[in-house]
């Protein structure tokens, strides 16, 4: 939670639209709301809106997108070149929150030809679907709410990540955003 909000806030915050306003985001312990429309996200109001479920008629699927969107909203604004020429300062703050297999002669690379060669992102989600109940949650050790995938979309998830291995446009993806160049 702490590396989504100190993220977020090292952006400046991040662009989300909602499909819906929401009050009390975070079941009221912040000061966090989302309009319908366009809404500009703290650190803390990013984290509430990826966590709230209660406040949606699909709950925790509605959740899921929501996360989807925070984590499209946080890529699309860190390849940003403005963004991108400061990236020495943001990773010493973020070092302790980031883990990767990859050395940082490699990540310095990879920032390096996105300031140079530009270019876009493409971003895909797509969502599970299934039949809600309750099961024993082995992470919880106890029952809880359990969602059981329709099998279609395991296969439809399975035939997207082919594609685009294959370098191929996915088919069955809940929606694409590209990044800025």
């Amino acid at each position: 939670f702490k590396t989504v909000r100190t993220i977020v806030d090292l952006l400046d915050g991040i662009d989300i639209y909602s499909s819906q306003a929401v009050t009390n985001l975070g079941n009221g312990n912040t000061y966090c709301s989302a309009v319908e429309g366009w809404n500009h996200f703290d650190g803390q109001c990013a984290l509430d809106y990826s966590r709230e479920r209660y406040a949606y008629s699909d709950g925790d699927r509605q959740r899921g997108k929501n996360q989807m969107q925070v984590l499209t909203a946080i890529i699309k604004k860190m390849v940003s070149p403005a963004l991108l020429s400061n990236f020495s300062e943001i990773m010493e703050t973020m070092s302790d929150l980031i883990q990767t297999n990859m050395d940082m002669n490699q990540v310095f690379a990879l920032v390096k030809q996105q300031l140079n060669e530009g270019g876009s992102w493409e971003i895909y989600t797509y969502s599970l679907n299934g039949s809600g109940g309750t099961d024993f949650a082995y992470e919880l050790g106890d029952y809880a709410y359990v969602m059981y995938p329709d099998q279609t979309t395991i296969n439809t998830a399975k035939a997207d990540i082919q594609s685009i291995m294959n370098g191929e446009t996915p088919p069955y993806v809940n929606s694409k955003e590209a990044t800025a160049e």
